[in-house]
């Protein structure tokens, strides 16, 4: 999971890696980061390498 500004500019990884099925939670703080809207997008690729699924959500952040 990546979040983004709204001009396209990546901000924070919060997620790179290979997971097995599952719940999981990652959390965002903001830090350093002012009060606006803001883009996360999520890629879920299959273990041969396959994009399974991609989605792009904004997200309302204030102090």
């Amino acid at each position: 999971m990546t979040v983004y500004t709204l001009t396209g500019e990546k901000i924070k990884e919060l997620r790179d890696e290979s997971l097995s099925a599952g719940y999981y939670e990652s959390y965002f703080t903001g830090e350093g980061l002012s009060s606006g809207i803001y883009l996360y997008k999520l890629n879920v690729i299959s273990p041969s390498g396959i994009p399974v699924y991609t989605d792009i959500k904004k997200m309302i952040f204030l102090k």
